[in-house]
């Protein structure tokens, strides 16, 4: 984590290979991983007491799925505003829309 280096590459993406790897280290006291759930689970039975932290990449990520789901949640009254205001806009003094106004 200081070198930004990684120390090993796991030959797959499962629990039990990083579990192997951990018992060969017991001294283990923080894991850098991504945010795959086995990878949690290995590291809580094996590495219990170990600090679990989210790498830079996968901090972006969460970012960006936590601002994607925000943004898709408002959206909806966005363009419900945006509309209300148009139309608020063209109308007359007299309440009729222009008929030449451009949406």
């Amino acid at each position: 984590m200081e070198t930004s280096k990684p120390i090993d590459i796991l030959p797959l993406r499962e629990g039990k290979e990083l579990k192997k790897w951990l018992l060969k280290y017991p001294d283990v006291n923080i894991v850098t991983r991504d945010r795959a759930s086995s990878y949690s689970s290995a590291i809580n039975e094996v590495c219990p007491s170990a600090e679990q932290v989210a790498d830079r990449f996968h901090l972006l990520m969460n970012l960006s799925d936590a601002l994607d789901k925000y943004f898709k949640s408002v959206n909806p009254k966005i363009k419900k505003l945006i509309k209300e205001k148009s139309d608020e806009l063209l109308k007359k003094p007299d309440g009729h829309i222009t008929a030449n106004a451009k949406v």
